[in-house]
């Protein structure tokens, strides 16, 4: 190695290799070469070898080239092969057989332990009341809403507009001036009304499906969500509704499993709710249609 000073005019290095006794050469300093220059030896004439390359010649290593070794890459392509690819069909997962409505109460203890609200009720009519009641407690005269025919019960929005309840729908417009326009309306709305395609009873989740008339919006944007889901939607696990519903993913743009409130833990892995999304889940469950 060598350590390079200036002394005047003249420019001297520090030799400390071992062939020699420490001693003062001069050298003359060249110029910076570009970065994209033509590759070139450290000395006229003489190339410099990498030491563990140098090493594995004296001990009798074979160094192969570029060329070689591209030449044995192509070759090694061209003998070996792939296997046929033959369609197999998944595994056919047996279910026993379940009474929805015996799930009510597991939904409800998972949901929960999510930090969820679940009301029950044993009526369309009772139902509709509820939502009057959250509406009335949070002193919200707005609503982003599913509209009706996406909803379990049927004329809610009437009767939420004869209690001066006001829906706003949750349709965006595709034009930029319009669509900005409707994102600000809708920003300070205080809740969402959607409906639920199933719910899980084993994680006390929400399966939502989303498209026209029942936009992702009511679910995402207010503070709070109030979601009517009737208990004969009501699955064991993920398995059960995907065996139910085996194109769910393919009628929609969009399908959601809503686990409680929004939630985030970046910061500090301190647990908060309403981060991204509602702050608070009120399951609305219906269980009507049980005999």
């Amino acid at each position: 190695t060598s350590r390079a000073f200036p002394a005047g005019d003249a420019h001297w290095k520090r030799c400390h290799s071992p062939a020699c006794q420490e001693r003062l050469v001069e050298y003359s300093p060249t110029a910076p070469e570009r970065l994209d220059g033509s590759p070139r030896f450290s000395r006229a004439g003489e190339e410099v070898i990498p030491p563990i390359v140098d090493r594995a010649k004296n001990h009798g290593a074979s160094i192969m080239n570029r060329r070689d070794f591209l030449s044995n890459v192509r070759h090694s392509l061209q003998g070996n092969y792939l296997p046929v690819a033959q369609s197999q069909a998944p595994p056919v997962q047996s279910f026993s057989s379940f009474d929805p409505h015996d799930l009510a109460a597991q939904f409800t203890e998972r949901a929960l332990a999510v930090k969820s609200e679940v009301h029950q009720v044993t009526s369309h009519a009772a139902g509709c009341q509820r939502v009057r009641d959250i509406l009335a407690q949070h002193q919200a005269t707005r609503f982003i809403g599913w509209r009706d025919e996406f909803l379990p019960i049927q004329g809610l929005n009437n009767e939420l507009a004869q209690r001066g309840f006001q829906r706003q729908d949750s349709t965006i417009p595709n034009e930029p001036a319009e669509r900005r326009e409707t994102h600000l309306a809708l920003s300070d709305v205080p809740i969402g009304l959607t409906g639920a395609l199933a719910g899980l009873a084993d994680t006390g989740s929400l399966v939502v499906s989303c498209g026209d008339g029942c936009g992702r919006l009511a679910s995402l944007l207010p503070p709070i969500h109030i979601a009517l889901l009737e208990t004969r939607l009501l699955f064991p696990t993920i398995a059960h509704f995907v065996q139910a519903h085996p194109d769910a993913a393919r009628r929609t743009s969009n399908l959601v499993f809503i686990t409680g409130p929004s939630r985030s833990a970046d910061i500090e892995q301190t647990m908060t709710l309403g981060v991204h999304g509602p702050k608070e889940l009120h399951v609305i469950l219906i269980t009507a249609d049980h005999e």
